[in-house]
C-alpha cells in the first residue's frame, strides 16, 4: 500500500494529456524508463510503443505540433511502454470531439486485448462505458449499484437508477418498464400485450424515426421507420421483455 509510485507498476491517462510541452513525443514516452534502460534498450521500447499507438513517424514532433487525438496517442503510448500491471484511463477521452473519442474508444479496447492488459476506464458517458469495458461497475454518490457485463445491466437492472443510466426507458408503471426496442406499433390480430398511446412527434434519427408517444401518465419513445403525426396510436409490447425493479 505504501509502495513509492515508480514502484507500484502502474500507469496512467488523463484527461489533459499531462504531456511535456518542452520534450518531444520520443522524450515525453521515454521519461518513465530512462533511468532503468541501456540507450538501444529504451529505443527499442519507445519505438515499440510508439508503434502501437501509430506514431512512430512523429516521435520527433513537440505536442504543440499534435491534434488532441494524436496528443492522447502519446499519452496512451507512454503508459504502454513502462508494460505496467494496470492501466488507469481517468476520463481520458472526455476532452476529445465525438468522432475522434468514438475512433479511440476502439483502438484502445483493441489495444488492451491485443497486449493482454488490465485497465480501470473512469467515464460519465454511457455509450463509452458500453463501448470499451468487458466489465462494469456503477457508481451511484460514491457507493457500488451494481456490477457486470454491460449486457447484464443494460438486460437486468437491479434498481431503477440502473436501468435509466444504462439506457432508455419507457416506463409503464411505477414498479414496470420496457426498452424502446420491444415497442412496435401494434398490427392487426397480435397477441401481445397493447397500450393505448398519442403520438407527439417524431425525430429523425438517421436509420429510424424516434417517435414521441404518450402513454398514460409517461412519455414513451417507439423506433420506427416513418414519422408519425399527431393521433391516437396503438402499441404492442414483447412481455417477455419487461423490467420490473
Amino acid at each position: 500500500w505504501n509502495q513509492p509510485p515508480a514502484q507500484r507498476h502502474l500507469a496512467m491517462v488523463f484527461q489533459d494529456f499531462a504531456l511535456w510541452p518542452h520534450m518531444t513525443v520520443q522524450e515525453n514516452v521515454a521519461f518513465a524508463l530512462e533511468k532503468h534502460l541501456t540507450k538501444p534498450e529504451l529505443t527499442t521500447q519507445v519505438n515499440w510503443a510508439l508503434e502501437q499507438v501509430s506514431l512512430i513517424d512523429f516521435r520527433h514532433r513537440y505536442p504543440r505540433e499534435l491534434s488532441g487525438g494524436q496528443q492522447q496517442r502519446v499519452a496512451l503510448a507512454r503508459a504502454l511502454a513502462t508494460q505496467p500491471d494496470l492501466i488507469l484511463f481517468d476520463e481520458a477521452l472526455s476532452a476529445l470531439d465525438p468522432e475522434l473519442r468514438t475512433r479511440l474508444q476502439l483502438e484502445i479496447r483493441a489495444l488492451i486485448h491485443d497486449q493482454h492488459l488490465t485497465a480501470i476506464f473512469v467515464t460519465h458517458d454511457r455509450p463509452e462505458a458500453l463501448q470499451v469495458a468487458d466489465h462494469l461497475v456503477l457508481l451511484q454518490g460514491g457507493n457500488v449499484v451494481q456490477t457486470g457485463t454491460p449486457a447484464q445491466l443494460y438486460q437486468q437492472p437491479k434498481s431503477q437508477f440502473v436501468a435509466n443510466f444504462m439506457g432508455t426507458l419507457n416506463q409503464i408503471n411505477a414498479h414496470q418498464a420496457i426498452r424502446p426496442e420491444y415497442v412496435a406499433v401494434s398490427q392487426t390480430g397480435t397477441q401481445q400485450p397493447t397500450y393505448q398511446g398519442l403520438v407527439q412527434r417524431s425525430t429523425f434519427m438517421g436509420d429510424h424515426f424516434d417517435t414521441y408517444v404518450q402513454v398514460g401518465a409517461y412519455d414513451w419513445h417507439v423506433k420506427t421507420q416513418l414519422p408519425y403525426t399527431t393521433a391516437p396510436i396503438t402499441l404492442s409490447i414483447d412481455p417477455h421483455q419487461i423490467l420490473t425493479f
